[in-house]
């Protein structure tokens, strides 16, 4: 999407229920309306807190009131109210927005807001890419407590005595349950507060309670609350199965993200008319707990008068404002602010505070703020901690546990209200591959013993991971920040002192003496300057992200669940790219339950003081250093960027093992920082042997033993015992026997004489030798008439030696029509994933034209030019017979998809004019290209096959084709980063030569 350059009307905080109709209505009477959130999805009361029951009071008048599209989200009825499923609400909230003009920014955080003399100026933003400020005229607090309005009072989130509202779902449930009343007693709830309500699985029942708790201090309150809530549900849970026949075996099965409190407090009064007297600034009272249709319709009524307000005041202000941002030639997000107001306090605040942020996809125009300079201004709040902990997914909280086990205090700043990431909240909550073994197993079984009360569990993650990682949140020396947003880092003499992030009660400085980034991201990381690398290092490619749903109708298999697909790519550096995921991974997902979070594959890597390789991995070599393994198939989702993964050479389908140095933990040049999680250092596609939950969780705990050692010795991570901890690593089975026992390598002679004698498993470990050893081995072979697959070999390394063995094999091959050979059906799928060789006629052809392209003979462009020229492009579907593989556009269902990266490879190697003809030919089929998408666009991008036409187009491009040049210029303006950068330097580089042959 365009960025839009005019001046923000209204920025409306908080994208509840009256938050999006306050946007909604504005955008009708055409301001330009920007709305902010800090979760990834609209609609809090309902989907957030999981208040999917409406009571049905004042329904003619809603009906009379409401547009048509509001009237469908609570069209669903039961025989005791509305329903308002969580997917179909964010569903629908963000058709509404997006129908109506109103831009979202999801992941935002309000953190203060800025005024001069006239009146409000805009807001701050903490957000995953720094510290932020949005320009506006006017602003509208549309949060649950009124947020902005304490934050800018200075008053806590929550304190004091307060009712904690919650809701929870058992599945299972046997028919109508009665006797909830002894329940309450038992376990001291609200009276009358214990209901059961309908879902859309007639199995499954929602669970709504009360009770009473006390709040005290800021940053953290909530999260304390939270904690105890969901512990206080499981407890019910436990009494309801136990107590109340209908749950006998019924199963917990999910909580909701967030409790709704209900305080007493009187120095901030739930009315919108307690807002400090700033200019500009209103708010709307937030809707209440039990809300009917009849508050909906006045929720709709109170939006519009808001943005009738706006629209009022805008147009007051309007002329005045524009002839000064002339008269300055002050951009919007440029015009200058006299004030920041955060935690009651007012700061200076000018235009030198403020840059651009480069993001041509963003739909507004923002600024960043410098995190050092905001907080020595702003200095919030600052916690100490032995270790900082940001990101709780499973490698984050893996580290919690081992760290506070060896008696640290640990802060932990996570986005989710539960702890785990992929493997509880993303809801891959089984095992895939990965080595299951080690701490990874022993916490796995101890989690299973601690949620036993709550339903009958068999899984290694979900619900019962994420109860014992919430319980072990309570113990002592633990500070939970949960549903916080890191924001940015402090560092000291090259040392990463302190981590930024901020909640609803505003910034806040974690400080430590180690930090561990495990956001995935290498948010941490990157904030600090450490150096990365991101995807292919041609294209920029990733992996898919998922944000899953959960099936109405339960399945016997995951291979039959809808909504376990994954629709895009994402770069982690562009806030537009978030954006586009978040609203992407809601399109055609489940009606009942999205994951609240975006999971990404594949991410940044570090840099780091040692690096992951395929040729180690594969090679099995032996590291002193070793911290942690991972166990695995290469499973890349759909594109590998190894040549070897072309020729079936990437583990063939079989479990590699793999042993990672510890360096590969530590950025390069930083100190007082260890990256867990995905985001280590290495090759892309050695690190994608790293990324399963198993794998993840048990190097999570180990690098929570080694930031505890750090602690311990009062040294720097790079100088710690690691002996002493690889012994300990060792007595937890993190680190397997396996791991310092590796297989005997076979000499470079012995191996290249076997590929002599075509054996293909010497022939791909050869290829994974230097060149400098291989090849004149390879020479004297082939001077000695030994030939076999040595001559593949010799193409490999580049020699023109045995082209015209190759160049016979391949036109005999073309001969035979072989290249037209469809891969094996009962095998397609893991041929296109994991590149395994099984010895058909197409993996013999993908493998020749990976030689042909490689070798240092130019007369093999011939028969190359003649296959690419008769193929007939990514060739018939395959029907598929699971919605898993269905539904997945990273599943790429056409057989010759991955014979077009061959042929896109090896034309790119060999980069001769003589290949254009065809090159332009095979461009020219039907199905081929057109799969670039404009910025702006609402049309659902084919990435895989986007990136297959792509890597043609460069390819031609390279080879000097005028029509691969064309094709690239579509990409110019494509939805995905990677895919515009690739398209500018390769059109770029083109034109250099261009002017170097004139």
């Amino acid at each position: 999407m365009k960025a839009n350059n005019a001046m923000i009307d209204l920025a409306v905080i908080g994208a509840g229920i009256k938050g999006c109709l306050t946007a909604l209505r504005a955008a009708q009477s055409g301001l330009n309306v920007v709305l902010v959130e800090k979760r990834q999805f609209p609609g809090q009361e309902i989907t957030a807190g999981g208040h999917t029951f409406i009571r049905t009071e004042g329904e003619e008048r809603f009906n009379r009131l409401c547009p048509t599209w509001l009237q469908r989200i609570f069209s669903l009825r039961n025989e005791q109210e509305a329903m308002a499923p969580e997917g179909l609400t964010k569903q629908w909230l963000m058709d509404a927005l997006e129908q109506h003009g109103a831009a979202v920014l999801y992941c935002a955080e309000a953190a203060g807001i800025t005024h001069a003399q006239a009146g409000t100026t805009g807001v701050l933003l903490a957000t995953p890419f720094g510290p932020m400020h949005l320009a506006a005229r006017k602003v509208a607090d549309a949060t649950e407590r009124l947020n902005l309005g304490r934050l800018i009072s200075g008053i806590p989130y929550v304190s004091g005595r307060v009712v904690v509202r919650g809701v929870f779902e058992m599945e299972n449930v046997k028919g109508d349950a009665a006797g909830l009343s002894s329940v309450e007693s038992r376990l001291s709830l609200v009276k009358g507060s214990l209901r059961v309500h309908p879902t859309l699985r007639n199995d499954t029942k929602a669970v709504e309670f009360a009770y009473e708790d006390e709040a005290s201090g800021i940053c953290a309150a909530r999260s304390v609350l939270e904690t105890r809530r969901i512990a206080k549900a499981e407890a019910i849970a436990a009494c309801l199965r136990q107590s109340i026949p209908e749950f006998a075996e019924a199963s917990l099965s999910f909580h909701a993200n967030d409790a709704y409190f209900e305080g007493d407090d009187t120095r901030f009064p739930s009315d919108a008319a307690a807002f400090p007297s700033i200019e500009g600034l209103r708010s709307l009272s937030p809707l209440q707990w039990g809300f009917s249709l009849n508050d909906l319709a006045d929720a709709w009524e109170e939006a519009g008068r808001l943005a009738q307000w706006a629209a009022e005041a805008t147009e007051a202000v309007g002329a005045t404002d524009g002839a000064a941002a002339e008269a300055t030639g002050a951009s919007p997000e440029r015009q200058g602010t006299a004030q920041l107001v955060m935690n009651g306090e007012e700061l200076a605040w000018s235009q030198e505070d403020l840059t651009p942020y480069a993001d041509e996809g963003m739909p507004v125009c923002l600024s960043l703020v410098s995190a050092e300079r905001l907080a020595a201004r702003a200095k919030p709040p600052v916690f100490q901690a032995d270790i900082c902990i940001a990101g709780g997914g499973a490698g984050g909280s893996m580290a919690v546990v081992s760290a506070s086990r060896s008696g640290k205090s640990v802060a932990v700043i996570e986005s989710n209200t539960l702890l785990g990431g992929t493997h509880t909240v993303g809801l891959v909550t089984g095992y895939y591959d990965g080595y299951r073994g080690g701490m990874n197993q022993k916490i796995a079984d101890e989690a299973q013993a601690f949620a036993q009360p709550t339903g009958l569990w068999k899984s290694g993650g979900g619900l019962p991971h994420a109860s014992y990682l919430n319980h072990h949140l309570q113990e002592p020396g633990v500070r939970y920040f949960g549903a916080s947003l890191v924001c940015g880092t402090l560092k000291e003499d090259g040392r990463v002192k302190g981590v930024l992030a901020a909640n609803e009660d505003g910034l806040f400085l974690v400080e430590a003496h180690v930090t561990i980034d495990a956001t995935g991201n290498a948010d941490v990381a990157a904030f600090a300057g450490a150096a990365y690398e991101l995807g292919d290092p041609e294209t920029g490619m990733v992996q898919s992200y998922s944000v899953w749903g959960t099936d109405v109708l339960p399945t016997g298999s995951f291979l039959s669940n809808r909504y376990l697909n994954d629709q895009g790519i994402c770069h982690p550096d562009l806030y537009s790219e978030r954006l586009r995921a978040i609203r992407e991974g809601h399109l055609d997902n489940s009606p009942f339950h999205i994951s609240p979070m975006v999971t990404v594959r594949e991410s940044r890597r570090i840099k780091g003081e040692d690096e992951l390789t395929i040729r180690n991995i594969l090679d099995d070599r032996l590291y002193d250093n070793v911290v942690a393994v991972a166990c695995t198939r290469a499973d890349s989702h759909a594109y590998t960027s190894s040549p070897l993964a072309r020729i079936g050479g990437l583990g063939a389908g079989k479990e590699v093992q793999v042993r990672i140095p510890y360096g590969c933990f530590i950025p390069k040049g930083i100190e007082g920082l260890l990256v867990a999680a995905k985001a280590l250092s290495g090759e892309r596609d050695a690190t994608s042997f790293c990324r399963m939950n198993a794998d993840i969780k048990n190097a999570g705990y180990a690098m929570g033993l080694a930031a505890a050692m750090a602690v311990d010795q009062g040294s720097g991570v790079r100088d710690i015992d690691l002996p002493k901890l690889q012994g300990r690593l060792k007595e937890l089975g993190i680190l397997p026997e396996w791991t310092f026992r590796g297989q005997e390598r076979t000499d470079t002679a012995k191996l290249a004489g076997q590929a002599a004698e075509s054996d293909l498993d010497a022939l791909t470990a050869l290829l994974r030798r230097p060149r400098e050893a291989a090849l004149p081995v390879l020479e004297a072979l082939y001077q000695e008439g030994k030939r076999g697959l040595a001559v593949h070999a010799l193409a490999w390394f580049g020699s023109a030696s045995g082209a015209v063995e190759l160049e016979e094999e391949l036109a005999q091959a073309i001969d035979q029509g072989r290249h037209r050979s469809l891969p094996m059906l009962n095998a397609f799928r893991a041929s296109i994933r994991w590149g395994r060789d099984y010895g058909d006629d197409f993996t013999l052809v993908n493998r020749l034209i990976m030689f042909a392209g490689r070798s240092g003979d130019s007369r093999l462009a011939v028969p190359l030019a003649r296959l690419i020229a008769d193929t007939e492009g990514f060739g018939p579907l395959h029907p598929g017979i699971m919605p898993y593989d269905i539904r997945r556009d990273d599943i790429v269902r056409y057989p010759f998809y991955n014979r077009l990266l061959n042929i896109a490879y090896a034309a790119a190697e060999r980069a001769d004019q003589c290949l254009v003809p065809a090159l332009e030919t095979l461009l020219s089929r039907d199905g081929v290209t057109g799969y670039a998408v404009e910025q702006g666009s609402t049309a659902r991008p084919r990435f895989m096959l986007a990136h297959a036409e792509v890597r043609l187009a460069r390819a031609a491009v390279r080879c000097g084709s005028t029509l691969g040049r064309e094709i690239m210029a579509s990409y110019l303006n494509d939805k995905h980063s990677f895919f515009r950068e690739t398209a500018r330097r390769e059109l770029e580089q083109a034109g250099k030569a261009a002017v170097l042959s004139f």
